[in-house]
């Protein structure tokens, strides 16, 4: 019986040993925060979503692979708060609630157009979650 394990374990790593190694691959990426605690300004007002996709082709020459967004459901006020007091998580701009359509990221739209942008440019895009 013991003749027969010795074998069989033999045999096991001889199959084991004929399948090709595999070495471990890591894969680096650069991810940019878009986004900072008063990411506000007064050449794209309330169209953050517009900067970003616009610095789409840039970001990917400058080495970009994906781009971290900031929430952009509907806050308590609308436009003014930075994502972190939602009102309506399933406001991503395309209802009148607190004054306003738009968040402060911008449209739903123009969220839309961003992350197809930023794919269409090889980067990923994810977005963080109240």
């Amino acid at each position: 019986m013991r003749k027969r394990y010795a074998l069989l374990a033999l045999w096991l790593l001889a199959q084991l040993g004929s399948l090709p190694a595999s070495a471990q691959t890591t894969v680096k990426k650069v991810v940019l925060q878009a986004f900072w605690w008063d990411y506000y300004n007064d050449t794209y007002r309330f169209k953050w979503a517009d900067y970003l996709t616009e610095m789409a082709p840039r970001l990917k020459e400058m080495g970009i692979d994906a781009v971290w967004l900031p929430p952009t459901p509907k806050n308590k006020n609308a436009t003014n708060d930075v994502g972190y007091s939602p009102f309506d998580h399933y406001d991503l701009g395309d209802k009148f609630q607190k004054g306003d359509v738009r968040t402060r990221f911008g449209s739903k739209d123009e969220f839309l157009r961003l992350v197809a942008v930023l794919h269409a440019n090889g980067i990923e895009g994810f977005r963080t979650w109240c």
